[in-house]
């Protein structure tokens, strides 16, 4: 179970971290500011952002947080996946008729991997 868990936070730290990534291309001391042009604030731990509630380890989804499937998931060597996307308040997706959806600045899209015990 310990293996498990470890596993999950570990993915979900990865996925934010390159979330993080694409979404800045300032230089290092930009990135260390409060905030962002667009409103978009850099924490210090993945806690802070408020993804969970509870205690982490239950990884109970805050109310915020928009879970979705995929119409064909892929196989992931047995693991289960839950995936949430994170939108900046008081802001939403656009449908757009061709190619992908349109996402506003800072939204923030969560893959947990997990294994059953």
């Amino acid at each position: 179970m310990r293996k498990s868990l470890v596993f999950v936070l570990l993915m979900a730290m990865v996925c934010l971290v390159a979330i993080v990534q694409l979404q800045s291309c300032g230089s290092a001391s930009e990135q260390q500011s409060v905030a962002t042009g667009n409103g978009f604030e850099f924490r210090q731990k993945l806690s802070e952002y408020g993804f969970f509630t509870g205690a982490l380890k239950e990884l109970n989804p805050s109310a915020r947080l928009i879970k979705y499937a995929l119409a064909s998931p892929l196989f992931s060597d047995y693991s289960i996946k839950d995936r949430f996307i994170s939108l900046p308040s008081s802001q939403s997706m656009k449908y757009v008729s061709e190619g992908l959806l349109d996402f506003p600045d800072s939204t923030i899209i969560i893959k947990n991997f997990a294994y059953r015990n």
